[in-house]
């Protein structure tokens, strides 16, 4: 009885995902604009967000830490569309210095957004807000400067950064952000607790964000694994082994692509691959079994 009905719950999820995907092929809208900010531009999907939006942006305000490889990006930017601006800004979001931000000109949200002030622009169009770190770390034993940190880079930046920014994006004809998520942004994985929590908070607040101003489209991009150094990156105990990329991994540049026409098409939360849809509606309709599931994968009994 109880695999029959399983059976029955994923077949109405595979059909509402198949509804999905004819729904979202009827029109893409192409859109070209002014200036766009994107934050944790240097490397994996930020840097994919900057080329696709070389291409569609008259200006570009690139953010990372590092200066040598904002740079480089901001060469390859030029090199596919030479008539376009694009200005560099050295920055950790983190209000929390880190050993490994580096020399750094600007420090925390607020800094930041000063700092994008101070460039002169009148509007922004589209803000992309992709800066983030992971954390490897069962829940019961996650270190509080795990969370701290986690929660300060992923979740309180992109507020601060968004609310300071907010007099720029009102200015803008029909302004966009979009705020990188995951997959694990709605179904809480295990080891991920902490990075688990940060999306979630994203999307509160966001979505909250959108509800109060009609005049801001917000979409939230919800990736599942990329092929970038994210997990390479991300915090963990010591001695502990931080898993490689999944041989299924994605490409950043065949993610950004996705996402940037589901921004300009004014969705509200786009989900790559697609396939992914299926967790999502299994968090929605049967999240004991989701979790049953994603037990067995990723834990081990002591």
């Amino acid at each position: 009885m109880g695999i029959t009905v399983n059976v029955a719950i994923f077949a109405s999820i595979a059909l509402l995902v198949a509804i999905y995907f004819i729904y979202s092929r009827v029109r893409h809208v192409e859109r070209s604009y002014g200036t766009v900010v994107i934050t944790g531009a240097s490397s994996g999907l930020g840097h994919s967000f900057a080329l696709q939006y070389a291409r569609r942006a008259q200006y570009l305000v690139l953010i990372a830490r590092s200066r040598q490889r904002l740079a480089d990006v901001a060469t390859e930017c030029r090199a596919l569309s030479p008539s376009l601006t694009v200005d560099i800004i050295s920055a950790d979001l983190s209000s929390i210095p880190s050993d490994t931000a580096g020399d750094v000109d600007h420090q925390g949200a607020e800094a930041t957004a000063n700092a994008i002030k101070a460039l002169g622009i009148s509007s922004i169009d589209c803000l992309v807000l992709n800066a983030g770190i992971s954390s490897h770390c069962p829940a019961a034993v996650t270190p509080l400067s795990h969370l701290e940190r986690v929660m300060d880079v992923n979740f309180t930046a992109s507020v601060v950064l968004t609310q300071r920014l907010m007099p720029l994006l009102s200015t803008a004809t029909r302004p966009r952000i979009a705020v990188v998520s995951s997959i694990q942004g709605f179904a809480p994985t295990p080891t991920r607790a902490v990075y688990s929590a940060s999306k979630h908070a994203l999307h509160g607040f966001f979505g909250a964000l959108a509800t109060e101003n009609a005049w801001l489209n917000v979409t939230v991009v919800c990736p599942g694994w990329l092929d970038t150094n994210l997990r390479a990156s991300s915090l963990s105990r010591p001695g502990a082994k931080v898993s490689a990329n999944s041989k299924h991994a994605l490409s950043p540049d065949v993610a950004a692509a996705v996402a940037v026409q589901a921004i300009a098409d004014g969705k509200r939360m786009i989900i790559i691959p697609r396939r992914f849809w299926l967790v999502y509606w299994a968090q929605v309709l049967v999240p004991g079994l989701l979790a049953r599931i994603m037990r067995r994968s990723y834990c081990k009994k002591p």
